[in-house]
């Protein structure tokens, strides 16, 4: 007896299972470079992968700078430092994709999900809208 749903998805490239590993990777490195910053060259080299694979890797560096924040709170040159060392490696891993989102949608960090389907009213008949919602449109349509 086989799975036909393996067996179907089996041959595609399927490249979001590859954002576990980096996700845990980043999240692995980031902790020690807290005692080490050169780890930090890892955390971002795998943030960027995890970017790569899918668009919710882009939460790593948010979720990067928000945690410097709160541990070094006012320390500006650690804060610099720091974000150096981890986002040099994420950029440079990330820079592909980057420059193929400027060329395509004027932005280098355009996620669909985010810039569109979270603002859905209904997902039925949605490729046949003329305009795909927006978080302006969305509150215009739906304000109170």
């Amino acid at each position: 007896m086989s799975n036909w749903t393996l067996l179907a998805v089996s041959y595609q490239l399927r490249p979001e299972i590859l954002l576990i590993p980096f996700f845990f990777g980043a999240w692995y490195a980031t902790i020690q470079g807290f005692q080490d910053a050169r780890w930090w060259l890892l955390a971002g080299a795998c943030a960027g992968f995890s970017y790569l694979t899918k668009g919710t890797g882009l939460l790593l560096p948010i979720s990067f700078l928000l945690t410097l924040l709160w541990i070094y709170q006012q320390d500006w040159r650690r804060i610099g430092t720091a974000l150096c060392w981890y986002g040099v490696p994420f950029l440079i891993v990330s820079a592909p994709l980057c420059w193929l989102n400027i060329q395509t949608f004027g932005s280098p960090f355009y996620n669909w999900s985010i810039k569109h389907a979270m603002w859905l009213n209904q997902w039925d008949g949605f490729d046949q809208l003329q305009k795909l919602p927006e978080m302006k449109t969305f509150f215009q349509a739906n304000s109170i």
